[in-house]
């Protein structure tokens, strides 16, 4: 081992410093610029995002602040540029096509609200639509204003256009949600959030690396289906929610 190298470095017999089984870049600009070219703009590679080109080029290489100049290199490529601005100009242009008028009815976007912050869910629940509502007038250029029930008095009635969905048929054609929303005990907070709480474990398993076995539970949550099932903790489950683990 050379002197002054960490444990991790060596070098071989021509000369070339390794790091465990990942080649050294020298501090070169010509040889990084050629790697990171290589790596993202070949018609193979398909232009990566920086996630997942660095972990490609980490199996292979390494030189110090390697991430960063990934960062660099992706922020200033014409094709990635041009690629994110198209797909700007075309969501602007969805988000202006989608208009209502006042009259029409639309549902309403609410979404679960776990609790406490330190409580991560491995899956994503997705969100509810209540409703139809009417809409009153419109308010600026990407807002409405609903006529919303009593129930709801406490909700400011002014929406941005992102929390709405058209309603395809007249509200006398299907059944009320809000009658769906009090058979599940759908308990709506001021601002369109609602508590989620654990309704069945599913299945159980355990995750982790050969050293560390971590249990877990497949949880079936209120408001949603199976399909919507999300593996969580089970030591967090445990100590959040516990009557799911009392008769055991």
């Amino acid at each position: 081992m050379e002197k002054g190298l960490l444990p991790d470095f060596r070098i071989d017999d021509r000369g070339t410093i390794w790091l465990k089984e990942r080649l050294c870049v020298p501090l070169d600009e010509g040889i990084r610029e050629s790697i990171l070219t290589e790596a993202h703009c070949t018609k193979y590679s398909i232009h990566p995002g920086n996630t997942k080109m660095y972990q490609e080029l980490k199996k292979l290489f390494w030189w110090r602040r390697m991430k960063r100049d990934i960062a660099t290199f992706i922020a200033q490529c014409d094709t990635c540029n041009r690629i994110k601005a198209e797909k700007q100009r075309l969501a602007d242009k969805r988000r202006r096509e989608l208009t209502f008028e006042a009259g029409e009815f639309v549902y309403l976007k609410v979404s679960p609200l776990r609790g406490t912050k330190r409580f991560h869910t491995r899956g994503k629940l997705a969100p509810r639509y209540i409703g139809p509502y009417k809409i009153k007038k419109k308010i600026g250029d990407l807002a409405y204003e609903l006529e919303l029930p009593e129930h709801l008095s406490g909700v400011h009635p002014v929406f941005h256009i992102s929390q709405l969905r058209k309603c395809l048929r007249l509200p006398e054609d299907q059944i009320s949600l809000e009658a769906i929303d009090l058979q599940d005990n759908l308990e709506l907070q001021d601002n369109l959030e609602y508590l989620e709480y654990p309704v069945q474990i599913l299945d159980r398993a355990e995750k982790g690396t050969r050293r560390t076995r971590i249990p877990v539970c497949k949880v079936l949550w209120s408001n949603h289906s199976e399909r919507e099932a999300t593996w969580e903790k089970e030591s967090e489950l445990r100590d959040k929610y516990p009557h799911p683990f009392e008769n055991e």
